[in-house]
C-alpha cells in the first residue's frame, strides 16, 4: 500500500511540473525572444508581413499582408518600412511556421501596440483570424477585429480600393 501511495506521489508531482512548465510557457511571462535595430543593414523587409534579420526568418503574427503580384503588396511593404522607422524592434515568438520562419508579435521601443495590430489599423494588412489567438498573450483578436473594422470604415489601405 505504502508503495502504491509513493508512486501516486511522484506520477503526480511530475504531472504537477509539467504543467507549471507549460503554464510558464504560455502565460506571456518569458522575456523578450530577440531586439532588432530597424537601421541594421541585417534588417530586411520581405513584404507587408514578413522580415528577416540576417539569418533569421520572422512572420507577424494575426496578419496577412498582399502577397506578390497582388494589389497593394507594394505599399503594405512600404507601410511596414514606416512602421519600423529605425527604431529597435522587441519580438516575441510564439510559434514557428511550416517555413521554419519565427511567427512573432514585434513592438517598437516604448510603444504599447504592436507592430502587427497597427498593420491591420492602417490597412496594410488584413486580421488572420485562423492564427491570431497564436499571438493572444501579447494582441488580442479583439483588438485585431477593432482595428480591421476601424480601417474598413476609414476605408484604408487594402479597404480603399
Amino acid at each position: 500500500m505504502l508503495m502504491k501511495n509513493k508512486l501516486s506521489f511522484y506520477v503526480f508531482a511530475a504531472r504537477l511540473a509539467a504543467c507549471a512548465v507549460l503554464i510558464f510557457c504560455h502565460s506571456g511571462a518569458a522575456a523578450k525572444e530577440y531586439t532588432l535595430r530597424a537601421a541594421s543593414k541585417k534588417f530586411y523587409i520581405v513584404d507587408g508581413d514578413s522580415v528577416n534579420y540576417g539569418r533569421l526568418k520572422f512572420r507577424m503574427c494575426g496578419i496577412q499582408a498582399p502577397e506578390r503580384f497582388r494589389p497593394f503588396y507594394d505599399d503594405a511593404g512600404r507601410m511596414l518600412k514606416q512602421l519600423f522607422g529605425r527604431k529597435t524592434i522587441a519580438v516575441y515568438v510564439v510559434d514557428i511556421d511550416k517555413y521554419k520562419r519565427k511567427v512573432a508579435v514585434m513592438f517598437a521601443a516604448g510603444e504599447a501596440v504592436s507592430i502587427n495590430e497597427k498593420m491591420v489599423r492602417y490597412g496594410g494588412a488584413k486580421h488572420y483570424k485562423r492564427f491570431s489567438q497564436n499571438c493572444a498573450a501579447y494582441v488580442s483578436p479583439a483588438r485585431f477585429v477593432a482595428a480591421e473594422k476601424s480601417a474598413k470604415k476609414q476605408k484604408r489601405g487594402i479597404w480603399g480600393k
